[in-house]
């Protein structure tokens, strides 16, 4: 093998190597696009919830915004936001619950909204146990909302603490980011209880705007009136 083939062999294992090894470090941000970046600001969530730290498993002390619910008979609901973003983007979720009289915490997850830490599927997993611990310590009453990623951090959290209560699954029929379809494999794999609400002409980004909103709400309500017992 002539000399220049030999040299080109080599710069195109160094270059696939150098390549290699940029994607490993570099998987976090491309996972995980919003690690270390700052929170943003949103006067009205700052001015209706407050600001609490949890402490992890592992020692980390996370920021999160909490409101105790109107009385003992509504939920505290834990918002899982999704990737690319911190909690302040399902700031106007958390405003219209707290409206309504529920609880809310705005759960957040390492290495997010400048938390410590490094992002990775076990990490989210031990944010969610201690936000629910923290609820849990406050309230009887528990209501898990993910949304996109905070959605399979809320479905693991419920299996990890076997929780046997009615599921609503709701998108809207022109996301992009997950298909409808899997909206669908989801309730059929769900036992129990369970409610799918397609919405239509709904993105991965304005479901709740755009319809989520209703069936959010009616499933709440109706699980009020479950706990208090009232006939419907």
């Amino acid at each position: 093998m002539s000399g220049l083939i030999w040299t080109v062999v080599v710069a195109l294992a160094l270059f696939y190597g150098l390549a290699l090894a940029a994607l490993y470090w570099l998987q976090g941000r491309l996972v995980y696009p919003l690690e270390q970046i700052q929170a943003l600001k949103n006067a009205a969530l700052d001015d209706n919830t407050e600001a609490v730290r949890l402490r992890t498993e592992d020692g980390l002390d996370l920021t999160a915004r909490y409101r105790a619910a109107r009385d003992d008979s509504r939920p505290t609901v834990i918002l899982f936001h999704g990737n690319g973003e911190d909690f302040t983007q399902r700031a106007h979720i958390a405003l219209e619950m707290i409206e309504a009289g529920y609880g809310v915490l705005l759960a957040e997850y390492r290495g997010y909204a400048g938390n410590p830490g490094t992002s990775g599927e076990a990490g989210l997993y031990a944010d969610a146990r201690v936000a629910y611990a923290f609820v849990a310590a406050r309230s009887a009453f528990i209501v898990l909302h993910g949304y996109s990623l905070g959605s399979g951090v809320a479905t693991q959290l419920a299996s990890e603490a076997h929780v046997d209560a009615p599921i609503l699954i709701y998108g809207g029929t022109q996301d992009r980011v997950i298909p409808p379809a899997h909206f669908q494999r989801l309730y059929d794999a769900a036992h129990g209880d369970k409610h799918l609400a397609l919405i239509e002409g709904a993105n991965h980004i304005d479901v709740w705007m755009s319809g989520g909103r209703a069936h959010v709400m009616s499933f709440l309500a109706a699980l009020i009136e479950r706990a208090l017992n009232i006939p419907r």
